[in-house]
């Protein structure tokens, strides 16, 4: 059976839109509550971890993958309700501003030339997928504050079910509520695409039942407590600011 048959139907219900405009959320006041970061390589054993980015020898990252504290619990509650044979695979979460910036300047020049784009342009539509690295500890990108996790849901032999896309995917394809949109418009879905329609709904709403906002453009992002997830949920300020900046 799915996964989407084997859990509660509250699960399969349409991922939402949120209300909030999305647009400044580097705005929101932060009031860290300085908790520490936590490695997921053992904490659950629904729990596993490839850490992408240190896979593919980007400057400054780790072997491991860690979040804040705070949400450990979370993490392991969501893990806990998928299905015998279910886990959750992480492929990042807390990234250094080194891997951020290497990041950030790599996919820049993809998109130089894949769109064509050049200076303001250019850095707004790289800013869309990755974060601009930042070195004002007022607007940390959501990464280095160790609250946005990048991963999705696998099966026993750790392959991810079908959601349309893959990690680090920048087509629309990997937007959120791209298929949902299809469902709305009354398009004809394959048989394929309903799957990932019910598949990204079980995702979503694993994680926003623990209060986790997804990132629009980003089906694999989750967020708690960062400027992003506070903007959206009308939060008045954050509670994770950045790792690395608290002295700066």
């Amino acid at each position: 059976m799915k996964i989407y048959e084997l859990l509660d139907k509250k699960y399969i219900e349409p991922i939402t839109e949120y209300e909030n405009e999305f647009n400044g959320w580097e705005n929101i006041p932060i009031m860290d509550n300085n908790e520490k970061l936590i490695s997921l390589r053992e904490i659950s054993k629904r729990i596993i971890i490839k850490p992408q980015y240190y896979i593919n020898k980007i400057g400054g990252a780790e072997n491991d993958c860690k979040i804040r504290e705070g949400l450990v619990g979370k993490l392991i509650a969501i893990a806990n309700k998928l299905p015998e044979g279910y886990k959750l695979l992480v492929w990042d979460s807390f990234r250094t501003l080194e891997t951020q910036t290497e990041l950030f300047n790599k996919y820049k020049e993809i998109f130089k030339k894949e769109q064509g784009l050049e200076g303001e342009e250019l850095i707004a539509y790289t800013k869309k997928f990755v974060s601009l690295p930042s070195l004002n500890k007022e607007r940390p990108s959501p990464h280095n504050t160790g609250a946005a996790i990048d991963l999705t849901i696998c099966d026993e032999n750790e392959n991810s079910i079908d959601l349309g896309s893959y990690f680090d995917d920048f087509r629309e394809e990997a937007y959120t509520r791209f298929y949902e949109k299809k469902v709305e418009n009354g398009e004809i879905l394959t048989e394929e695409e309903k799957e990932i329609v019910l598949n990204r709904r079980v995702l979503c709403n694993l994680f926003a039942e623990e209060g986790f906002v997804n990132y629009p453009y980003e089906i694999w992002h989750k967020s708690f407590g960062d400027q992003m997830a506070s903007k959206l949920l009308n939060n008045n300020n954050a509670i994770y600011g950045s790792i690395e900046l608290k002295e700066v």
